[in-house]
């Protein structure tokens, strides 16, 4: 969520880019090489910030690219396809392209009325339907 949990991360993180999920917030975090110890780690804001609910029109599909840099360390959190927790109702995911060197994020609209029926007829909590319209 933050530059201390990432630095944490990043202390036994062994390879270039870390994935990583589960809170269902978007987030990612870029470690610059530095040579004799220190932090200098920076939150990617581009990463989070397409889904600004002031600014962004949930039926419109977004994308951002981070390319990725051969003397830095990167960890991406992708978000989520269901039950967000950013305050945008989207899919949120991420695709690597290996080849090109690049992480995208996506976020998409989706049914979010029917996700909603299909929770409660499974007779889930009623509240994880009604979050759907808010991400959050």
């Amino acid at each position: 969520f933050d530059t201390h949990h990432a630095q944490d991360n990043f202390n036994y993180q062994y390879t270039q880019i870390g994935f990583c999920g589960h809170s269902h917030y978007p987030i990612a975090f870029e470690k610059k090489n530095v040579l004799f110890g220190g932090k200098n780690i920076e939150e990617l804001i581009e990463w989070r910030s397409i889904s600004l609910p002031e600014s962004t029109d949930f039926n419109a599909e977004a994308s951002v690219t981070i390319e990725i840099k051969p003397d830095r360390k990167y960890l991406f959190n992708v978000g989520s396809i269901g039950q967000p927790r950013n305050h945008d109702p989207r899919s949120s995911f991420a695709v690597y392209d290996t080849e090109a060197g690049k992480v995208t994020r996506y976020c998409l609209p989706y049914d979010i009325i029917s996700a909603q029926e299909k929770i409660l007829k499974a007779g889930l909590p009623k509240r994880l339907a009604e979050r759907l319209v808010t991400g959050s």
